[in-house]
This record gives structure tokens, sequence and C-alpha cells, in this order.
């Protein structure tokens, strides 16, 4: 809760108002994890992505923004993109970080063709 001094109504024969007190809650959002200043989310990638690298875009908690996949990259790999998490404190303009956990997307059904194109790349 946060309390406001001075800001709350005027009791009854108050000569002055009293505090005003906040209680606030913040919903859980399904895209985000909070750890403090810092926000995590994932992003699948394909394995295209992945093998030869890209610029993706991925939503932020006031927009979007852009993270460049280097070639090779492994899936579970953390990205970052500085002082675009939260408020270190209230009224702070210093921001938390925006980690991006890189899911490389697998697909579960191939065709015979892909497979023979997959077999001959791991040569």
């Amino acid at each position: 809760s946060v309390t406001v001094e001075g800001q709350g109504s005027m009791g009854r024969g108050a000569q002055v108002p009293g505090d005003l007190i906040l209680e606030i809650h913040v919903k859980k959002d399904e895209n985000f994890i909070r750890k403090g200043p810092h926000l995590y989310s994932e992003k699948k990638i394909s394995i295209l992505q992945a093998i030869q690298g890209d610029r993706i875009e991925v939503d932020l908690v006031d927009g979007s923004g852009y993270l460049t996949v280097p070639p090779g990259t492994q899936s579970h790999t953390y990205m970052s993109i500085k002082e675009k998490g939260l408020p270190i404190g209230i009224g702070d303009p210093e921001r938390g970080n925006f980690y991006v956990k890189l899911i490389v997307n697998i697909p579960s059904n191939i065709s015979s063709e892909d497979r023979e194109i997959l077999e001959n790349l791991s040569c």
C-alpha cells in the first residue's frame, strides 16, 4: 500500500484532510515474468533463424523492440535489451533489462525431402 499524506477526505469536524491510503494490486501478465525491475519472456524462432541468424521483433511491456539473433544460436539462449524492463524505483528514469529466452521451434513432422536436406547439412 501507498500512503499520500494530507490527500484523504476531511473527517467530521477535522481541520485538515486525512491521509489517502492506496492499496495496489498488480495483475500478472502471461507474457512476462518479473524479477525486480527485470522482465523475462520467451520467443520461438525457426531452425533457419537459429542457423543463419535474423533480426526479430519482440513484444515489450511498452511496445516492441528488436533483437539481432546471431548465426548458430542455440535453443534456450537468453538475450537482453538494456533498460527496457521496469523502473528501478518509483519515479526513477533508470530501468531494468528485458531478457528474452529464444526457443528453437523443432517441427514434429517433416517431409522425406526436408529430412534429406537436413541429413545433407549434418555432414
